[in-house]
Parts: structure tokens; sequence; C-alpha cells
């Protein structure tokens, strides 16, 4: 960066909430500018106790800067219709956006410069199942036995999911970089982890960032450049009413419902996890006798490629196989408390997705032990014995 925030003084007042916006590299397919963000917020009531922060890359230059929505003053409960303006605070040459170090880097930058009580993280890129899989290591071998398919590899460097594919590099995020990049920041936790980008609302994710965000909010779907919610999150943020993270991200997921965005509670993902976990080996028990069922039972729930989503995958076993279904009803109301203690943010809202690829997806076996849900979960060795 030409000039260094991470060297530049505190200049910013305590605030209710800093939100940081995170963008992966802007290209021809991925259009996104400082333009488009200020079109999506609006003239908007905003008051000083909201810190709104972004890293922007583009081909040839990246930026830091805020967005100023009022000029600050004393009495921070006082607002007024505003006309956001883009504060560049920093530039340099185009970076990996997808290098953990870089995102960590911002990430402290933003909590350093404007410290605040809530802290929110946005990830707006590319998302979705690494298909087909780039660069496995090892390869996997026919022969290879259900723990081998398991056996978490440091070598690997694909796991199922990604975000913020770095055009130059060809590096990207994954699920596991979702966790251990917010581990490595000064607070090594954020209050809410949103996502603009498609496919991220899925049961692994939402397990593996458990314990670095209290709330997330993600879709299971394409989510394309249909406008992200920032307006109703400024909105609330600035509320005089200290709305927590809480109500963020309930309100994330309900003002646009044509977005499918689904918000989890993280405090309800490990007990969601042991209900799974019991629900894979009730399935284990049909193979390989009743390979024809399992095939319903995937075929009958909604979703594409590897993914099928989870409160359709649940409802769907307890219609095909009814000795399961105390099983699935046991899952289905942990999943009602991970959205809400049983209040879904709106009717017919994405959901969360799990991992269920078809039965010739081993290839995507080699990568699936390195997430934190696979490790001693039987959900996952019920998906290798499938595949095998």
């Amino acid at each position: 960066m030409t000039t260094s925030p991470e060297q530049q003084p505190l200049t910013a007042p305590p605030a209710e909430w800093t939100f940081m916006l995170y963008t992966g590299t802007i290209d021809n397919d991925f259009s996104f500018s400082q333009h488009e963000l200020l079109t999506l917020l609006g003239d908007i009531e905003a008051s000083p106790r909201v810190h709104f922060v972004y890293e922007l890359s583009k081909p040839k230059r990246t930026e830091r800067g805020r967005v100023r929505f009022s000029k600050e003053k004393e009495d921070e409960k006082e607002k007024k219709k505003a006309s956001p303006q883009i504060e560049v605070l920093a530039e340099g040459p185009r970076i990996n956006t997808s290098s953990p170090k870089r995102i960590a880097a911002f990430i402290d930058w933003a909590t350093r410069t404007f410290p605040s009580r809530y802290t929110a993280l946005v990830f707006k890129d590319h998302g979705g199942p690494n298909d087909p899989p780039r660069r496995v290591e090892p390869l996997v071998e026919k022969n290879q036995t259900e723990r081998k398919w398991l056996v978490p590899t440091p070598a690997l460097k694909i796991i199922p999911l990604e975000i913020l594919d770095d055009g130059a590099t060809d590096d990207y995020l994954s699920d596991r970089g979702l966790r251990t990049t917010l581990e490595k920041t000064r607070l090594g936790h954020v209050d809410l982890y949103a996502f603009d980008a498609c496919s991220m609302s899925l049961t692994e994710i939402a397990y593996e960032i458990r314990n670095v965000a209290s709330y997330s909010v993600a879709t299971e779907e394409s989510l394309l450049q249909r406008g992200f919610p920032y307006r109703e999150a400024v909105e609330v943020m600035s509320s005089s009413e200290h709305l927590g993270p809480r109500t963020l991200a309930k309100v994330l997921a309900t003002k646009k419902p044509e977005l499918n965005l689904m918000a989890v509670d993280s405090s309800w993902m490990h007990a969601l996890a042991s209900k799974i976990d019991v629900l894979g080996a009730r399935l284990n028990e049909l193979l390989p006798a009743r390979q024809d069922l399992v095939e319903q039972i995937r075929s009958g729930a909604v979703g594409a490629g590897p993914n099928r989503d989870l409160e359709s995958l649940l409802t769907t076993i307890k219609a095909k196989a009814p000795d399961l279904a105390p099983t699935a009803d046991d899952a289905l109301e942990t999943l009602k408390r991970v959205c809400f203690d049983g209040d879904p943010p709106a009717p017919g809202t994405g959901g969360l997705g799990i991992y269920f690829p078809p039965k010739s997806g081993s290839p995507y076996l080699v990568t699936y032990g390195a997430l934190e849900f696979a490790r001693g979960n039987r959900w996952a060795s019920f998906i290798a014995n499938w595949c095998s």
C-alpha cells in the first residue's frame, strides 16, 4: 500500500459496529465497484455508530477504504438521511486475494483502526463446489479402504468448496481456511460471518466456523449479482436500540427473500453434527444391501451437484425409510434450533445444505476428511462407503 493503514495512529472513535467487506479480484466475470456498492447502500439512515470498511482488489491495484454516511458528531444518537461517500485510505499493487495472510492483515487493520463493540465480516466473490476437483494430492486409488479415504493430509490442496478464487494465481480460500484465517487475527472471532457468494450455506462450513463466528449468513443456491442487503445491514447497525448480531443475522436473511439466504446460530452446530453422526450410522447400515434405497433418498432430496438441502434430505428419509424416521425427526428438531430456536428466518427462504455426492463422487473424498466436521462423524464414513 502506498499509505500504510497499519502504521496510522488511531483516529476513529469506538463504535457499535465495524462492518468489514472483503472482495475477491474484480474481473470480467465478477463485476463490482465503488459505484455499485454506493448504489446498493442508497440514501439511508445512518449514524457514527457504524464503521463500514472495505478492501477491494482490481486486476492492477488494491485499495482499502471506508464508507462515510454522515459527518461524525459528538451526539451519536443524531441520525440523518445520508448519501454515502467513499473515502480511499490506502492503495497499492494487486494482491493474491485468497492469501490468508492478506485477509488477516485486512481484518486486523480494520478492527484496530476502527474499534467497535460488534464485528461483521462479509466475503464477496465467486463461491461454490470445487468441481471438478483441482490439484488433488495424493491421487485416489480405486482399492483404497474406507479408513484411507478419510485420513486428513496436510499436503491436500483442495476440499469440497472454495471462495475468493484468485484469477491471477489460480489460488482460492478453502473451507478450512475460512476458520484458520480468522483464528490468526488479533480478535480471533467475529460476531457475524456472511457470504455474498454462491453455495456457501453448508453444514460443513457452518460447523467449521462455529468457534470463530457467533452467527453466519449464506445461501446454498446461486446468489449471482442480485444485491446483497448491505443497506439493510447498515440500518440495523445504526439503530439506537443497540441491536446485536442475532438481529442483524435475521435481518440479512429475511429482507430480501429472493436471495435465499439462511441465518445460522453457531451455538447449535455441535448438537446438529451429533444428530447427523447418528443418522450417518443408521444410513451406513443400509449399505451395501440397500444401495437402491439410498439412491432414492439422495435423488428425492433437493439439490444439485455434490450437495443436498439438509431439511429436504431429512424429510425424504422420513418418507422413503420409515425405520429411520425417528432419527431424522431428531435431526430436524435440532436444525430448527440452528435456525433461531425453531423460528426459521422466513418461509420459503434457502436452507442449510450437506455434502452428499453421487455414487461416482469418490474423487472428492480424499479432501473431505480434512474438514473438522468429517473427523469422527459417521456421516463421513457413510459417504465413503456409499462412494466406494
